[in-house]
């Protein structure tokens, strides 16, 4: 279950795993749906985080040809994409660029039908971000951003808020000039959770802590207009969410600690055309859940079916406004599941200097 709500999107604000367990319990304090997960800024890709872009963040800007308005590939190109669809391409005789500052805001909606987690809701992130490209090889930033979440808990009439700030440094090594490239995340995300059931007959609030990894191995590669970046990665969450005491029980019972773990193996890939500054691109993804922790339900009601196996599909456009200033839109979908679905559209922008 953890998974299909965990893999909401690949490339969305700030390549964080952003996702909350829901502790929800009937009215006699017996678990009817802990361990319910949902992800509307589950990231998979520095590319995203720090713009979309990966091999023009190293691209030198003298590299182009005489005559050239952007470098891609390091030739002269008239386009506006350095190698993996990067909207960062380097402008003739121009200075170098190391410094890179970029925004993101992804928009999260979901529906899970299964009788014991009956859920529905949206998740919203806004992140801030800045890099510095340390050498010809190595690229470090650091991001920021605010999360939050709407969502209704079905399965027991009632709702969970929350709301959270997210900070997670960041690392792009290019590992074959123009080819082949290496990220990595970790960080850390703290929400304020509010929660009600029977109707907001009863209600309860909490605090929970995330901690995540996550790292990819992308390649670029370019024949004439069309780019292909196939990639394959992993990414690991761990989220705690405190116990506290509900009101409105009369004996305000006590609900305990609730923890869960999760992983993921993902591959797929980018297939884009670029046509002038502007390259859309299609995506395709399978992802597995090597590790998630079964929610736990209540007597009688039916255990969930835990899914290991799931697709990410969709598509984008990535942008390039001047040499300096670029961007880029995404909208995707989770599928492969009968009683699950999830979509997610997400924006960046990236000045470069």
């Amino acid at each position: 279950m953890i998974n299909r709500l965990l893999a909401c999107g690949v490339t969305v604000a700030v390549a964080l795993f952003s996702a909350s367990a829901l502790a929800a319990y009937n009215t006699n304090s017996t678990s009817t749906g802990s361990s319910t997960v949902v992800a509307g800024t589950s990231g998979n890709s520095i590319n995203t985080i720090s713009g979309g872009f990966t091999s023009g963040m190293f691209t030198k800007t003298g590299d182009a040809g005489t005559g050239s308005k952007y470098a891609v590939n390091g030739k002269r190109q008239g386009g506006g994409f350095a190698d993996s669809g990067a909207a960062t391409g380097a402008s003739a005789g121009a200075d170098e660029q190391r410094f890179g500052v970029w925004s993101n805001f992804t928009g999260s909606g979901f529906s899970e039908t299964q009788s014991a987690i009956d859920t529905s809701g949206q998740v919203y992130t806004f992140a801030l971000g800045a890099d510095y490209r340390i050498n010809n090889w190595v690229l470090a930033g650091l991001s920021v951003g605010y999360e939050r979440q709407d969502i209704n808990t079905n399965f027991n009439n009632g709702t969970w808020d929350a709301n959270g700030a997210v900070v997670a440094p960041y690392v792009l090594v290019q590992l074959i000039p123009n080819q082949l490239y290496l990220d990595a995340t970790a960080g850390y995300v703290g929400n304020s959770i509010d929660l009600t059931r029977n109707n907001g007959a009863i209600t309860g609030d909490t605090s929970g802590t995330r901690f995540f990894m996550a790292s990819n191995l992308t390649a670029t590669l370019a024949s004439g207009n069309f780019q292909f970046r196939p990639s394959i990665g992993a990414n690991w969450m761990y989220q705690g969410i405190d116990g506290y005491s509900e009101t409105g029980t009369g004996g305000n019972p006590s609900v305990p600690d609730t923890t869960v773990h999760f992983g993921q193996f993902l591959a797929g890939g980018q297939v884009g055309y670029q046509f002038g500054n502007v390259q859309p691109y299609l995506l395709a993804q399978y992802v597995y859940a090597y590790k998630y922790d079964l929610p736990t339900v209540g007597p009688g009601q039916t255990q969930p079916t835990a899914y290991k196996n799931s697709a990410n599909v969709g598509g984008g456009l990535l942008f390039a406004l001047s040499p300096r200033f670029s961007g880029g839109v995404q909208f995707q979908s989770q599928v492969g599941q009968t009683d699950y679905i999830s979509y997610t559209g997400s924006g960046t922008i990236r000045y470069a200097f």
